[in-house]
């Protein structure tokens, strides 16, 4: 890591390829890289190439075993890593990717949709963050809520019975996600009867409820009725009523 340590990012990054080549094989001096991650930047920008000499299986392992190295990464290098291999974060830590989503939610909006993805594997990160950490979070990145629709469903039921709040926490521009949500048949056929017939009575759910999304919920759930209050059953009467909905 002398070389890294001791030149400025600005000649190292004009060091020849084979020279950084060879660095990025030692475990020293790829931390040194990440910890003074403008040095790495400045690298990336200069010879992108590199990247495809950086083992990823590598990097997994470093930040695992040096959990310290994570905070002083910058951003430009996790989003670099990411637009050149989408699918690493399968491999960080979960502590890691717990970190950024409380620490930089705004580093998250900037993810590859690839990578969004593919947090539904990494479903722990969800669990862990408090309340407010994961409304700032879904400030900054609403669509994550469509994450819930890839979940296994014993792992979503899971989710929803620890987060009873989650209704209430959703911030205005993650609304709309959750409008397909309840329109997603594959989304309502994971969840009980019992569970959509408290969600109803949300005032978030109430307010987006219309003909079009109740046939479908009723599509799935037929027997949802059973479960819902007399007083909730007269609110929806005039939607039952309605010609589209008889037709349907």
């Amino acid at each position: 890591p002398i070389i890294v340590k001791n030149l400025d990012a600005d000649l190292l990054s004009s060091v020849p390829n084979p020279i950084i080549k060879a660095h990025l094989e030692i475990e020293p001096a790829l931390i040194e890289l990440f910890i003074q991650s403008e040095k790495l930047e400045m690298l990336i920008k200069r010879q992108p190439e590199i990247l495809n000499e950086i083992s990823f299986d590598f990097i997994a392992k470093i930040f695992k075993e040096n959990p310290e190295v994570e905070k002083k990464i910058g951003d430009g290098v996790i989003l670099s890593l990411l637009d050149a291999s989408p699918l690493i974060i399968n491999k960080f830590p979960v502590s890691f990717l717990i970190n950024i989503a409380r620490d930089r939610p705004w580093l998250v909006a900037q993810f590859p949709q690839e990578t969004i993805n593919t947090l539904a594997n990494r479903h722990q990160v969800f669990f862990d963050l408090g309340d407010k950490d994961l409304m700032i979070l879904l400030q900054y990145r609403p669509s994550i809520l469509m994450i819930l629709i890839d979940l296994p469903d014993d792992i979503l039921l899971r989710f929803l019975h620890t987060r009873p709040n989650l209704l209430d926490i959703l911030p205005d521009n993650a609304l709309p996600y959750l409008r397909q949500l309840v329109m997603a048949e594959r989304f309502l056929a994971k969840l009980t009867p019992e569970l959509l017939s408290v969600m109803s009575q949300h005032p978030v759910v109430r307010k987006m409820l219309n003909k079009y999304i109740l046939i479908t919920i009723l599509r799935v759930h037929p027997t949802l009725p059973e479960f819902l209050e007399v007083e909730q059953i007269m609110e929806f009467l005039p939607l039952l009523e309605d010609a589209w909905f008889r037709k349907g």
